[in-house]
């Protein structure tokens, strides 16, 4: 019986990363073999060289480095180059993954597509494919679209620095009394991921740009794209986390809408009765989880792991079945899954979690019309309406009371006209009585009052 030598699984950390000659051969290597078109397919490149990101396959996290073999532009050079790598057996037993990347731009819709085909060969023998495909926009400010997304861009900047100042001011004046209130816990949160989410837009834009220099010096050599295709991709998936967030900081202002505030009774009502019932739900459904795992993982893709299976399972929860392919597998064991599934999952648990929020909803109607209806988001537009309409009156009232001839203004004019008047009445009287003469026809002078009291009153 021969014997054969068994190779482990990769790792990362134990990448081969020497320099072989034609067909693994080591070094030193022949002269003439550097005239050949696949003498850099057996030379080891750097995940940095290569501008590459890991790729996390079914088996394996594989590195973005390895042996690169460019197969050029040209259907004939290409197909030359794979004539060399087969005949030298470039894919041996040691080889645990090929990876065929390329991108593709189309000018119309200014998009590109990054393709990365990924086989796997596991150490336990056989293969396994995975896709992945990123779509992004390298060029964004391109077009009317383009200039229209600056401009957004631009508005977006200034908002946030506004709100920045103010909250700054606020943290300042109130410090960490701020943080009591839990809706500014929530705009903080959101701030500091917007600054983050800027400075990840910014390095995306930087490394586009290398990348698109790097190909515009050389439209013949490969360059790889795929960290501009992660950066995307994670920038995409920061950016949805960031409007969730905003999106829940609208509570507040629905927090005036009767619905919600119904809705938000309703909870707190059977919160501990939803609590039970997930507690069972998630038992249940966790055990369909594995036992899916278990019979149809080893044949279907959409069971290979207990993530995956959780996610599929979730899926025939909302209507997307996958019954076909399980019957395919295990006619009888599938059956028997699925209709138990649909029973005690669908049909059971989810009635008792409905049963359960239709008596809080009664019980909270109830509650409701006996008191007087709150004050909801209808109302509070009314008010603001309305005090922005009083507003615009009072200041229109202002100025008709500064014009010249206003008609109050005519009305303050005649009172002070008429305080004058009486005013120097009095004080001429004052005058005839003081130089009125007597007989001998000198003028009389009246004595000044000496009481001191009626002096000083």
């Amino acid at each position: 019986m021969a014997s054969r030598t068994c190779y482990k699984g990769y790792q990362i950390s134990q990448e081969d990363d020497h320099n072989y000659c034609l067909g693994w051969k080591d070094g030193p290597c022949p002269a003439d073999e550097i005239l050949l078109l696949s003498s850099s397919a057996w030379q080891f490149t750097s995940s940095a060289d290569l501008w590459g990101v890991p790729l996390l396959g079914d088996y394996s996290l594989y590195g973005g480095g390895g042996y690169v073999a460019d197969m050029g532009v040209n259907y004939d050079v290409s197909l030359q180059t794979l004539e060399e790598l087969k005949s030298n057996s470039w894919i041996d037993r040691k080889t645990r993954g090929v990876m065929v990347e390329f991108t593709l731009y189309n000018s119309n819709i200014n998009l590109f597509a990054y393709v990365s085909l990924l086989v796997e060969f596991p150490d336990t023998g056989g293969t396994n494919q995975f896709t992945f495909i990123q779509i992004f926009r390298a060029y964004q400010h391109h077009g009317s679209l383009g200039m229209f997304i600056f401009l957004c861009e631009i508005v977006f900047l200034i908002s946030i620095f506004v709100c920045c100042v103010k909250m700054t001011r606020s943290l300042i004046k109130r410090k960490l009394e701020v943080f009591d209130d839990r809706w500014q816990i929530l705009n903080w949160a959101c701030i500091v991921l917007t600054v983050i989410a800027i400075a990840m837009y910014c390095a995306r834009w930087i490394f586009t740009s290398l990348t698109l220099d790097a190909f515009q010096k050389n439209n013949y050599k490969f360059v790889n794209f795929s960290h501009i295709a992660v950066w995307d991709e994670v920038l995409a998936s920061f950016i949805s986390f960031i409007v969730f967030l905003c999106t829940i900081r609208l509570m507040q202002i629905l927090s005036y809408n009767n619905r919600i505030t119904q809705l938000v009774a309703v909870l707190n009502h059977c919160s501990q009765d939803l609590i039970g019932c997930a507690l069972i739900f998630g038992i249940v459904f966790f055990a369909y989880v594995l036992v899916g795992y278990l019979l149809f993982g080893r044949s279907l893709s959409s069971y290979r792991n207990v993530l995956i299976a959780m996610t599929t399972i979730t899926n025939a929860l909302i209507g997307r079945n996958s019954i076909t392919n399980l019957i395919e597998v295990t006619p009888v064991f599938a059956q028997f899954y699925y209709v138990t599934f649909v029973f005690f999952v669908m049909w059971v648990l989810m009635t008792m979690i409905n049963a359960t929020l239709n008596k809080s909803i009664s019980i909270i109607r109830q509650q409701q019309r006996q008191h007087v209806a709150p004050f909801g988001i209808h109302d509070l537009a009314v008010r603001m309406f309305k005090d922005f309409v009083a507003s615009l009156r009072s200041n229109q009232s202002k100025k008709n009371d500064f014009k010249p001839n206003g008609p109050k203004h005519r009305m303050n004019q005649q009172t002070t006209d008429k305080y004058l008047n009486d005013v120097l009445t009095e004080e001429l009287v004052d005058l005839d009585v003081q130089t009125e003469p007597n007989q001998d026809g000198e003028a009389l002078q009246t004595e000044p009052n000496q009481d001191k009291n009626s002096h000083m009153n």
